[in-house]
């Protein structure tokens, strides 16, 4: 499903930053620390989540979109404000969307 995003954001026009692994993400972040958007999977194995990569993120680039995707109903008190989140199976046109007024051509950092 990763590889699909990538596919359909970079064509929408977004440069995409993408990560296997939750602590690649994390590497992202620390060499990125201003993105426009952050997507990312709340489970993503090993110690890493998608609330932590959400934390580090907003800790330096406070304006940043988040979106979270799940196949889980999970406990969303981690959420971080003004974020999204789509269950799983979700439309990609859905997550298009919630990226709002955001031009394309910006950096986006995908992990599904």
């Amino acid at each position: 499903m990763r590889d699909e995003l990538v596919r359909i954001f970079q064509d929408d026009g977004w440069r995409v930053l993408e990560a296997s692994t939750g602590e690649g993400a994390l590497a992202i972040v620390r060499k990125n620390p201003v993105l426009d958007v952050l997507l990312t999977d709340v489970q993503l194995g090993g110690c890493v989540s998608g609330w932590d990569i959400a934390d580090a993120l907003r800790a330096t680039s406070p304006e940043t979109e988040v979106i979270y995707v799940s196949g889980n109903a999970l406990d969303r008190s981690r959420q971080v404000c003004g974020s999204h989140f789509f269950g799983k199976p979700y439309r990609v046109a859905a997550i298009l969307a919630s990226c709002g007024g955001r031009e394309p051509t910006r950096r986006l950092r995908a992990h599904a």
